[in-house]
């Protein structure tokens, strides 16, 4: 299947081959930190590891059903899916740095048998993949346009499979600024809202369509976010310099301050072929 418009692959490459991993070791500081030791799994979302253990299981992932990872990067939610609940995971990936340390985590868990990485385009590669019992996506998923994305999911999956996956969500007219930063900046279409992800999904065929509000730990998370950054301001200075804390504790307290105002979101999604 072919997508049309609202599909970056190249600027998403780019995004996370060029551009972010100059922030590489401010992030390494600060995202452990921020989940602590029990929660943090290597993941580069705002998801908890409990959270992604439950939405798995929600998803109806166990030892035999293959799971589509798609956006998987560094998979740390793949191996903590896969060593937690003990199915079969295919990542895939369009960063080549992404998967290299992906692929080094695997050997390393001892999970080169139950993970497989896939590196491309979803729209180009996902033919290959499927069919597959359930497709899930972490914070990926905003760089990809869900009306033509979610009929990819639909004909990737069994008949009965299952998509999850947990987005930002937009629930108010967002300064023009930040959507910038949310959007252009970050490789992305567009910001969903609850009820175009509950119609993408609707449109693509999937029926019992189940939609959790997590805007409430987003919350909590993002206030942790802006403390760990205020508490490491040394270090982090010392690693990247002041200008680049300054411009990344604004970026991250203008989301905050949209979130509190109730202008963005946090959504866990699920449904079924």
């Amino acid at each position: 299947m072919k997508p049309n418009a609202g599909h970056f692959p190249q600027e998403v490459k780019r995004l996370y081959d060029n551009v972010l991993p100059e922030g590489q070791r401010v992030r390494d500081l600060i995202f452990p930190e921020v989940f602590g030791p029990q929660q943090y799994i290597g993941q580069y979302s705002d998801n908890t590891a409990d959270q992604i253990i439950a939405m798995a299981r929600r998803a109806g992932v166990g030892p035999d059903t293959h799971v589509l990872d798609a956006g998987c990067g560094c998979c740390g939610p793949a191996i903590h899916i896969a060593k937690t609940l003990g199915c079969r995971i295919t990542g895939v990936d369009l960063s080549e740095s992404h998967l290299a340390k992906a692929q080094a985590s695997i050997q390393k868990a001892g999970l080169s048998e139950k993970i497989k990485l896939v590196k491309g385009d979803i729209f180009e590669v996902g033919a290959a993949i499927g069919p597959v019992d359930a497709v899930i996506g972490l914070g990926a998923w905003c760089h990809l346009s869900p009306r033509t994305f979610f009929p990819l999911c639909r004909q990737l999956l069994k008949e009965g499979g299952r998509i999850a996956f947990m987005e930002r969500i937009r629930l108010g007219a967002i300064d023009a600024d930040l959507y910038r930063q949310l959007t252009t900046e970050w490789a992305a279409p567009s910001v969903e809202t609850f009820a175009s992800y509950y119609f993408a999904l609707s449109a693509a065929g999937f029926r019992d369509i189940f939609i959790h509000d997590l805007t409430e730990p987003y919350k909590a998370l993002q206030r942790r976010f802006i403390e760990v950054r205020l508490k490491l301001q040394k270090q982090i200075e010392e690693i990247a310099g002041p200008e680049y804390f300054q411009s990344d504790l604004e970026l991250v307290r203008a989301e905050t301050d949209a979130t509190e105002s109730g202008l963005l979101g946090y959504g866990l999604f699920m449904a079924h072929t």
